[in-house]
């Protein structure tokens, strides 16, 4: 599936813990629970739990140089993979919605995402949520 990049305007320069707060409102709003991982904590970015359910969230925010952008989403992959411990968890990486970010996405093999089962999530300033399934 393509995504439409946003431009890198200002408004969408959002750091880590803005990521995760727009995700946790818009987690709440679907019916979710959530424990955050503020700032440096050494947990899950995001645990959300439903009765039954448990959806961990890794999260990266802006930086400013797009090599830089590049690592974060590497380690994003990384880390989401190493937390992958339960066939029941739902597992999904999220950045704000801005170069290269969903070019990186669209470029993991079909077959990694598939097998895996790595969902993203693109975030906007303005509390959008665009969730993109494997």
């Amino acid at each position: 599936m393509r995504q439409k990049q946003t431009s890198e305007s200002s408004h969408n320069h959002l750091s880590e813990d803005a990521v995760k707060e727009i995700l946790h409102r818009w987690l709440r709003k679907n019916g979710w629970e959530t424990k955050i991982a503020w700032g440096n904590q050494r947990n899950e970015d995001i645990v959300a739990t439903k009765p039954g359910e448990q959806w961990i969230i890794e999260v990266k925010g802006w930086a400013e140089r797009p090599q830089q952008r590049r690592n974060y989403f590497l380690n994003a992959l990384a880390v989401i993979l190493q937390r992958m411990k339960d066939t029941c968890t739902r597992y999904s990486i999220a950045f704000p919605n801005v170069a290269p970010y969903p070019t990186l996405w669209e470029g993991l093999p079909d077959l990694a995402k598939k097998r895996t089962k790595i969902d993203v999530l693109f975030v906007e300033a303005n509390g959008r949520v665009t969730e993109i399934e494997s």
